[in-house]
Formats: C-alpha cells, sequence, structure tokens
C-alpha cells in the first residue's frame, strides 16, 4: 500500500477533526490520483459524512492532529482555511479518542474483519447505522432496496394505526353491550337503582356485570345487619338500593370484597342517596371526595379510627390522625351547617359499628330519628338540632348507656321525654331539646350527677320544680325558659356550680331566696316575665362574676341596691316593669364594663346621676317612664358609644338638652327620645313626646 493515499487520508480525516466543513466529495470521486489537481476545496453547506473517508484515516497519529495552522498540505498545495481549527487541539484530542475507541469496538465487534480494509470498515459503519437508527445522508439515487424498505415502513405504520382505531371501536361496542346487559340483568333481578341509574344518563359502568360479586356484596351488607334483604330486593326504587348499585357498578375506587369497611362505605353512600339534593344543581354546601375514589376516611366531614402517623410539621406534630386516605371504620360524620335535604337512614345506626358522633345539625332533614340508631351502642354524641324533625323521641333510645350529649333542639318533636332517658342515660352530660312541642313535668334527671346542661326551654313543660332537682349538682347551665312552670326557686340554691339561671317567660311565683352566696359561680341570672315579688336579694350583690342581670316584668319592689354598683364585670343591668322607687345609686358610676343599663317603666325619682358619665363603654339607657327631675347631665355627652338614650315620660321642667349629648347626634348616637313638646328644649332629638 502506498504512503500517498495514506497521506491523503489523514489530510481529510485532520480536517474532519478541526471541525473543518470543507467537503471532500469532489476530491474522493474525481481521480484515484494522488493529488487533488486545480479542483481545490469547496463548501457544501452539509456536515462531513464518515462514507466518504476510509476507516484508517481515524487511526491518525495524534502527534499529526497537533499541528500548526501554518503546516501546508503538502499533497493539495492548500493551506488551511483561517479558522480551521476553531474547536482547538482538545477537540481534536477527543475526535481522535472516540475514534481510537471506535477502532477498538470494530475489532471486537467484527472478529477477524480488517480495520485498515475499505469494504470491511464501511459494513461496520452502515451496521452501525442501522443498530442505532440513524439516517444514511446518500447523495446519490436511492436504491430499490431503500425504496422497498420505507415502502415497507408506511405499509407497517398505517396497519398499527387502523387496528388501533379498530380495536377502540370493538371495546366501546362491547362497553355498550355491557350496559345494555346489565340493565337486563339487574331489571331481571329485582334490583332497582334508584337514583343512582335513573337520574343520571351518563352513567358508565367500570365492568361487564358480575353477578358473583354483587351477589357477594349484597350478601356482606345483608349479613352484616346494616340492611335488610327485603329492602334491597324490593319492587320500590329505595336509597339502599341506590347505594348498593354505585358499590358495585360505579364506585371509581372499586373497593375489594375483603375490605373491613365495605359496609360503612355502603353505609355514607346510603345517606348520600337519602338525600334529596345529593343529585341537583344546589347539593351540599361542602361534598368534598364524596363518592370519589378516595377512601372514605378523607370524605369531607367523616372521621376514622385514629391512624398513626409521623408527627412532623406537616401534620402539625400529631402523632395521630383520624382523617386519610383510605377506607376504615368510621367513628364520626360530621356535616353541621351543610344544607342537606332528605331523611336520616337506618343505616345511620346499622352500617357504622364503631361510631362516636353524629353531628347533623343546622340542615334540612325531616321525617322521624330512626330507631335503629340504638344500636349504635358506643354512640357519644347525637347533635341534630335546627332541622324539621318531627314524631316523638324513641323510646328505644334509653339503650344508649354511652351517650354524652344529645341536642334536639329548633325541630318539631312531640310528646314526653322518655322514662327510659331519664332512667337510664346515666352519663348523659348535655340535653337540649329547646324549641320543640314537648310536654310533661319537668324531666326526671335527678340522679345525673354528671350533667352539666340541661336547655329545655321554648316547650310546653309544666308544674313546679321537685325537689329532687337539687340532686343535680354537677349542673353549669339550666335554661327553662318559655314553658309554663310555677311555684318557687328555692330548691335551686344547692346547685352550686351553676353559672348560668334562665327561667323567662314563666309563672314562677314569690320571693327569690338569699341563695346566691352558694350559687357565687353564676354568670347570668336572667328570670324576667315571671310573678316575682319582693326586693332584690342582697346576696345578689356578692355575684363578682355576674355579667348578665335581667329581672324585667316582675313585680319587685324596694330601692335598687346600691351594691349593684360593685358588679364590676355586668353587661347588662335590666330590670324594667317592676315597681322599683328611691334614686339611682351614684355607684352605678363604676359600672366600667356596662353596655346595657335598662331601668325604665318603675317608680324612681331625682335626679340622673353624673356619674353615669363615666360609664364610658355605655350603649344603651333607658330611663323612661319614671319620676326623674332637674336637668339632664351634661357628662352624658361623654359617653361617646352611645346608641340608644331615652328619657320620655319623667318629671324634666323647661329644662335644655344639653349641647354635648347633641354632638353625640354626629356619632353613635341613632336615637334621642325626650318630651321636648312640652318639657324638653330639644333641637337634635329623634323622638319627641
Amino acid at each position: 500500500m502506498s504512503n500517498q493515499p495514506n497521506k491523503n487520508s489523514a489530510d481529510n480525516a485532520r480536517r474532519f477533526l478541526w471541525d473543518d466543513n470543507t467537503s471532500l466529495d469532489a476530491d474522493l470521486g474525481a481521480s484515484s490520483s494522488s493529488h487533488h489537481k486545480n479542483k481545490g476545496l469547496t463548501r457544501a453547506g452539509g456536515g462531513f459524512s464518515t462514507r466518504d473517508f476510509k476507516v484508517v484515516d481515524q487511526s491518525v497519529n495524534l502527534m499529526d492532529i497537533g499541528e500548526d495552522d501554518d503546516d501546508v498540505d503538502k499533497a493539495s498545495g492548500h493551506k488551511h482555511a483561517e479558522g480551521g481549527k476553531s474547536g482547538g487541539g482538545l477537540s481534536g484530542m477527543f475526535r481522535a479518542s472516540m475514534e481510537t475507541d471506535n477502532l477498538s469496538r470494530f475489532d471486537d465487534e467484527y472478529g477477524d474483519a480488517d480495520a485498515m480494509n475499505q469494504a470491511d470498515a464501511e459494513e461496520y459503519i452502515d451496521g452501525k447505522r442501522r443498530r442505532y437508527f440513524l439516517p444514511l445522508v446518500v447523495c446519490k439515487t436511492p436504491s430499490w432496496k431503500a425504496v422497498l424498505t420505507a415502502f415497507v415502513a408506511g405499509m407497517a405504520i398505517y396497519l398499527v394505526f387502523a387496528a388501533g382505531n379498530s380495536f377502540e371501536e370493538m371495546e366501546e361496542k362491547e362497553r355498550a353491550e355491557a350496559r345494555e346487559k346489565n340493565k337486563s340483568t339487574v331489571s331481571n333481578s329485582n334490583f332497582h337503582p334508584g337514583n343512582s341509574l335513573d337520574n343520571q344518563d351518563n352513567t358508565v359502568l367500570q365492568s361487564a356485570f358480575d353477578p358473583e360479586r354483587f351477589e357477594t356484596i349484597k350478601q356482606i351488607v345483608v349479613e352484616s345487619g346494616a340492611t335488610s334483604a327485603e329492602v334491597l330486593d324490593s319492587d320500590t326504587a329505595s336509597p339502599q338500593q341506590s347505594a348498593l348499585h354505585w358499590l358495585v357498578f360505579e364506585d371509581p375506587h372499586s373497593v375489594q370484597t375483603s375490605q373491613k369497611a365495605l359496609v360503612d362505605r355502603y353505609g355514607l353512600a346510603v345517606l348520600w342517596f337519602s338525600s334529596t339534593n345529593s343529585v341537583t344543581e344546589m347539593g351540599w354546601k361542602q361534598d368534598d371526595n364524596w363518592m370519589s375514589e378516595k377512601g372514605i376516611c378523607e370524605w369531607h366531614g367523616i372521621e376514622c379510627v385514629l391512624r398513626e402517623q409521623d408527627a412532623n410539621l406537616r401534620h402539625d406534630f400529631e402523632p395521630y390522625s383520624k382523617t386519610y386516605n383510605l377506607n376504615d371504620h368510621v367513628v364520626a360524620i360530621n356535616l353541621p351547617s351543610n344544607g342537606i335535604k332528605g331523611t336520616i337512614p337506618p343505616e345511620i345506626g346499622t352500617a357504622f359499628p364503631q361510631l362516636i358522633t353524629v353531628d347533623l345539625e343546622d340542615n334540612y332533614f325531616e321525617g322521624t330519628l330512626p330507631e335503629a340508631l340504638s344500636k349504635v351502642i358506643m354512640l357519644r354524641v347525637l347533635l341534630v338540632g335546627n332541622n324539621k324533625f318531627t314524631g316523638t323521641l324513641p323510646e328505644i333510645y334509653g339503650k344508649l348507656h354511652q351517650i354524652h350529649q344529645i341536642n334536639l333542639s329548633h325541630n318539631r318533636f312531640e310528646g314526653g321525654i322518655p322514662d327510659s332517658w331519664t332512667a337510664n342515660l346515666k352519663k348523659l352530660r348535655y340535653f337540649a331539646a329547646s324549641h320543640n312541642f314537648l310536654t310533661g313535668t319537668f324531666p326526671d334527671f335527678y340522679g345525673h350527677d354528671r350533667m352539666t346542661g340541661l336547655i329545655i326551654d321554648g316547650n310546653q313543660f309544666e308544674g313546679t320544680l321537685p325537689d329532687d332537682v337539687g340532686e343535680m349538682t354537677g349542673l353549669l347551665d339550666l335554661k327553662i325558659c318559655e314553658n309554663k312552670f310555677s311555684g318557687s326557686i328555692n330548691v335551686l340554691s344547692n346547685l352550686h356550680n351553676l353559672e348560668s339561671l334562665h327561667m323567662a317567660n314563666n309563672e314562677f311565683t314569690g320571693s327569690i331566696p338569699e341563695m346566691f352566696d352558694e350559687l357565687f359561680r353564676l354568670h347570668e341570672f336572667v328570670v324576667p316575665n315571671n310573678k316575682f315579688t319582693g326586693t332584690i336579694p342582697n346576696t345578689l350583690t356578692h355575684l363578682q362574676l355576674l355579667k348578665n342581670l335581667n329581672l324585667d316584668a316582675n313585680m319587685f319592689e324596694g330601692t335598687l341596691p346600691p351594691g349593684l354598683g360593685l358588679l364590676t364585670d355586668a353587661i347588662t343591668i335590666s330590670l324594667k316593669g317592676n315597681n322599683f322607687e328611691g334614686t339611682i345609686p351614684t355607684m352605678f358610676g363604676k359600672l366600667d364594663d356596662i353596655k346595657n343599663l335598662v331601668l325604665d317603666h318603675n317608680n324612681l325619682e331625682g335626679t340622673i346621676p353624673t356619674e353615669l358619665g363615666g360609664c364610658f363603654r355605655l350603649q344603651m339607657l333607658h330611663l323612661e317612664h319614671n319620676s326623674l327631675s332637674g336637668d339632664i347631665p351634661a357628662e352624658i355627652g361623654e359617653l361617646y358609644d352611645l346608641e340608644s338614650l331615652h328619657l320620655e315620660g319623667n318629671n324634666f321642667n323647661s329644662i335644655n338638652m344639653p349641647p354635648q349629648i347633641c354632638t353625640l347626634r354626629k356619632e353613635d348616637l341613632a336615637v334621642l327620645s325626650a318630651d321636648c313638646k312640652k318639657n324638653v328644649e330639644c333641637i337634635c332629638c329623634t323622638d319627641c313626646y
């Protein structure tokens, strides 16, 4: 082999390795001569093709690559183009290193092939291209083999897409047939999906009807006692049937039949389909994750059994959680103020074996309370206030021995409180049934020493307070307003933990006993609109925690105790509509927290104390219809929070309304009334008499 061709190949490789874009096609294709003659080098515009140089060029000595730019190509007489090695020496070394590796791989892959042989080298290069799917850069007319290959490839791609479309059409056809088959099968099995199928046209069944799965889940529901087979097989559509249909066919979670909380998930679905607005545009106010692929423990308002978690910042450093994306036994259903309409299904008491809390307050539930709720033996909290429930209170709820709180207020319940409740619910701590139509005598919760709240106002209870009420020593709140209770209240003196006592709008009589040294924790004493007589007990002025005192519309008499001015925590003192006489104590000026001072419609006389100007939080001052006289104190004009001032119906004579008070009209004083038609000169009054 001559040295000249090798020299030419080395020069070509050098230009390639130095990123020279000059085409060598003309040189290689023009002649086998060792000289380029006069053709020179021309720009081809494209990259250098490995088909246009011999593999032997890849073995160029690295010393040649490192030559200076001013070396002249002895074979062609052509000097390197300016900037011909723009990549620098390292680029050339990198290319040389890569091509040296290629030679090594050539030997490994082709065995006895000669790397220095043109044909073997071409075969190696073409093989590499085919393996890496690199397009051949061909500058001549493609061969018939290439054309045939391209045609076959195009046909293959077409067939793949055609087959894909055909498969999609077949699958859609199968899904349609499955839907029709399921509807037919469900109909033949007396299964009525109700809302789930009848009212949802866009229902897409997840899979073909599986009779075995359907019967398995149905059997699990029935054997758990959640719903009877008669209900599920009934000819009448029901929420239970809709829930079962959803669980089997539509539930995106596709719960396994072995899942321990399967019945809990079913029970929540029954509650959903029992609400008449679950499928309307209005819907629930909050229904996050309900009827979704999420675990029920992450559905809005649902809490499950405690599960351990990392006590980190993400979890507020809580080591346990009741909400997580799994299915587990439900312990709490908290859906208050959620705009839910409908009924409470019996499954609320049969589908949740570990249920502890039910809070459905402030919704639009109607119907009666389900007796099945008595089966939730672990139930501690039942809150269904402010709904539209009717009927009587279930006697069978006396089995809820663990119950702690019951709120039935603001419904339409009637009848009495069942004896089984008062006799058996010994752990009851809070009972509220206000604003219903309940009747009977004072409920016999006497042995319930743990009870802290008894709220039964707004009903039709009657009779006297039995002596045994004094045994309810744990009471903190006793509210029995708006009933027909009568007699005295002496029995209440033993309730030494009492904090609020509301007895308005009854028929209590007699005087209020000196019991407030025992009731020293009292915050609220509200007894208006009864028939109490006598004077205000002196011990009442000892209630340093008292905030609300209301003795309106009774028949109290005597003078106002100056000690009332020592009730410095009082916010409201209302004594209107009695027979109090004497003057307004100047000590009232020390009531620095007072906002409402109501003394109208009594027989008070004398002047208005200037000290009242010190009650800087005062918003309402009602002194009308007494026998007050003298001037109206200008200090009242310093009560910048004052909103209502009534002075009419007194014995003021030829006086002027102080301009300081008129100035308050520019602030918050919305109502200012006086006898400005005859006895009081007032240019700023809103009401004149």
